[in-house]
């Protein structure tokens, strides 16, 4: 970590927010979960806290800033490239690589990341207290608990998550199957300001379903308003050539149309429904606030109403 002053962080990377700039203003529409309320604001003022990323060791302050932002530089490079070209075919290895080290330390990096860590500890504290029986017992609970951490001592704990996220989450990330999905029409994506969405059609309870290599996990990016970056599970993929191999009359259209995206590289053209899916997983995701290019927030609205609980994040839940 580097020594750095004082100074506003951002959790959701500039060059990505760039992208969710209206074109006649240049600003970003943002939606706040909390409030309900939306406005328009500068990419360099939203999703970004004042010494986010500092950590006071001693008489001195350190920073893992300058390391995020080297990578935020050459991911933005790549990121730069899909948008051109909007072909995966382009990207190479390396380069690939890069993108799974950012989305990787992108998923731990956030505001909603730490008040998920955050909860956990809290729920699994309450648990156990729950379980004392006796006054004795109770005390022997809280002193094994101890203090609730400090607000810089989560903030060690997120950054020192984020250090080892990148060699850990990375190689997971690049075992999925990448493609790039477009809008078919002139739905738009928006982004949360945890930038990552995830989803699995699979129950797989009593475990949790969202794990890296929880089989069908989905991955979701959105890169720009037109364009996002998915990273499947393999065995959906798998699954649906199973299915066309066993279909012996006419192909179903949908189907050969994502093989067609991932042999190709071009973008999977995603109807109004998917893109409203996507939109859901960075609606749900955000801790706090939505951005787009449009300033329509009203499926964000009505997930919010329908549901209190999205206010804020996501949140561990332990049984």
């Amino acid at each position: 970590m580097n020594s750095l002053a004082d100074q506003v962080q951002h959790y959701l990377p500039r060059f990505l927010l760039k992208h969710f700039r209206n074109e006649k203003t240049k600003s970003v529409h943002v939606f706040d979960k909390q409030t309900g309320k939306s406005f328009a604001a500068s990419p360099n003022n939203v999703a970004a806290e004042k010494g986010f990323y500092d950590v006071t060791l001693g008489e001195f302050v350190a920073s893992m800033e300058p390391s995020l932002a080297k990578l935020e530089s050459t991911a933005a490079e790549v990121v730069s490239k899909l948008r051109q070209t909007e072909n995966m075919r382009v990207v190479s290895q390396a380069e690939r690589g890069i993108l799974a080290h950012f989305i990787a330390v992108q998923m731990v990096r956030t505001r909603a990341a730490r008040e998920m860590q955050k909860s956990l500890g809290a729920t699994m504290a309450t648990k156990l207290r729950e379980q004392a029986a006796t006054p004795e017992q109770s005390r022997a609970t809280d002193e094994f608990i101890g203090p609730p951490p400090s607000e810089e001592d989560e903030k060690l704990f997120a950054i020192r998550f984020m250090r080892d996220a990148s060699s850990k989450f990375a190689p997971l990330l690049a075992l999925k199957d990448w493609l790039l999905c477009r809008p078919d029409s002139n739905d738009r994506f928006v982004v949360g300001d945890h930038g990552v969405g995830r989803h699995n059609m699979n129950d797989l309870s009593p475990r949790g379903n969202l794990g890296l290599m929880s089989p069908g996990i989905e991955i979701y990016l959105p890169l720009s308003p037109q364009l996002a970056l998915a990273m499947w599970c393999p065995t959906l993929l798998a699954e649906v050539q199973q299915g066309l191999s066993q279909i012996h009359g006419p192909k179903p259209k949908p189907a050969l149309e994502l093989l067609k995206a991932v042999e190709s590289g071009t973008p999977l053209s995603f109807r109004p429904e998917n893109v409203t899916y996507a939109n859901s997983l960075q609606i749900r995701a955000a801790e706090r606030f939505v951005f787009s290019c449009h300033g329509d927030f009203s499926l964000a609205k009505e997930m919010v109403s329908d549901h209190p609980h999205m206010r804020v994040g996501e949140r561990y839940e332990v049984c």
